[in-house]
């Protein structure tokens, strides 16, 4: 676990870096940003750092405070995660708690807290006299993926870190280079990320979502290529599929933005799914005027799903309706 092992995020890095080196580390920081950036990582890094006893080298990754960190063992470290969809007063407490005993073996007592958007008024203003008095020793690291539900009086008593998405161009050569897939496929992957590192990272080892993938994307076409009878024997994938029909849209919706991009330009270096570019290329009849139809009817349905409607029901709906409009095309 290493600063350079981070992915983007320079300045940043550069920062928090700089802090350890000059020992001015603020005594309390807000690491904000979507889900799957990078914030964890990084955080996690800038806690071992900062208790590490080669300043030079942070993390050393060798002496026994960075071992201990290691096997989760720092008795200077405190990860604290919601237990349920809130971050309740009584977790602050142990916080609190964990800070007011001074270091064990470190010179400072690091505590991480994940989810800080979760965290209710109650817990916030909870964590107040901390953040307006910290112990000399005590430093606070907050993650969010939302500082807007974050109170003011919070907010200002942090140093606050934007970590935007990553580029697509440096989560591609992450994968190709880590994860040994081609440039095609790892572009699918960037681009369905939408700069999420963590997501891409996830996805690219799951199996499942592959096949999902494929499995989805040959009922589409088939649907696009007015194959009633292939699509009616298929439905039941949906079903089986219930829990990811968020994820199989979004995949939808990505095909149809590449569909109408290359059947524009023909030019398969703008598209996401490179890696199947002969489908694209076998849907490229279809107007424009169905396609954009098509992609409002996915919009429409991937926000009703929120809802308690009949997500099965509707997606057969949808591919009738689908078929219906696409079967003049072939």
């Amino acid at each position: 676990m290493k600063f350079e092992d981070i992915i983007g995020h320079e300045e940043i890095v550069d920062d928090l870096m700089g802090m350890i080196k000059s020992d001015r580390i603020n005594h309390a920081l807000l690491f904000d940003g979507v889900g799957g950036v990078g914030k964890k990582y990084t955080a996690k890094v800038f806690a071992n750092a900062l208790l590490c006893e080669d300043v030079e080298n942070a993390p050393c990754g060798i002496c026994d405070s960075c071992i201990q960190f290691k096997s989760e063992t720092n008795p200077d470290y405190l990860f604290i995660t919601p237990e349920t969809k809130s971050l309740k007063k009584d977790e602050v407490a142990e916080v609190i708690e964990f800070l007011s005993i001074k270091p064990f073996e470190s010179k400072l007592k690091v505590v991480l807290i994940e989810h800080f958007e979760q965290a209710t008024s109650e817990a916030q203003n909870a964590l107040l006299k901390t953040l307006e008095e910290p112990p000399s020793y005590g430093r606070l690291i907050l993650l969010s993926q939302n500082n807007s539900a974050i109170l003011d009086t919070v907010l200002s008593r942090l140093k606050t870190y934007k970590f935007l998405p990553i580029s697509r161009y440096k989560i591609i050569e992450y994968l190709v280079k880590v994860y040994d897939v081609g440039e095609e496929e790892a572009s699918f992957y960037a681009d369905y990320s939408n700069g999420s590192i963590g997501k891409a990272i996830k996805i690219i080892s799951d199996e499942d979502f592959k096949n999902r993938r494929k499995r989805s994307i040959e009922i589409l076409d088939k649907g696009l290529k007015s194959d009633n009878e292939y699509v009616y024997k298929n439905l039941s994938f949906f079903e089986a599929e219930i829990d990811n029909l968020d994820e199989i849209l979004d995949l939808y919706i990505s095909w149809l933005k590449d569909l109408m991009i290359y059947k524009k330009t023909e030019d398969d270096s703008l598209v996401s799914n490179k890696d199947m570019i002969g489908l694209l290329n076998s849907e490229k009849f279809i107007k424009f005027d169905i396609l954009l139809k098509i992609r409002d009817n996915l919009i429409k349905l991937k926000k009703n799903l929120k809802y308690n409607i009949n997500s099965t029901f509707a997606i057969e709906l949808f591919f009738i309706d689908l078929m219906e409009e696409c079967k003049w095309q072939t």
